[in-house]
């Protein structure tokens, strides 16, 4: 079973629908980069940015209410296929 595949099941078995959710990512510092992360991530409450140490990186961490197992996936999955990103 594929990651996305285990995500959709582990999020469907475990919650109930809808819920907040935080997704977290990691990516290099660069402005192009979060500001994809950003167009991508679902309007929320609460999206935060925090730099590394060396500012080399920048963590972005939204949390949203989300309707669907599916949704995040189809999120997770978009942002992941950005170069450089890391899903935490």
């Amino acid at each position: 079973m594929n990651t996305e595949n285990k995500l959709l099941k582990l999020l469907e078995e475990n919650k109930e629908w809808p819920l907040r959710y935080m997704f977290k990512f990691v990516a290099p510092n660069d402005d192009a980069i979060v500001a994809k992360i950003k167009e991508i991530l679902p309007k929320s409450e609460k999206t935060t940015a925090k730099l590394s140490k060396n500012g080399k990186y920048i963590a972005i961490t939204c949390i949203a209410f989300m309707t669907s197992a599916k949704q995040i996936v189809d999120i997770t999955n978009e942002v992941n296929s950005i170069k450089g990103v890391m899903t935490l």
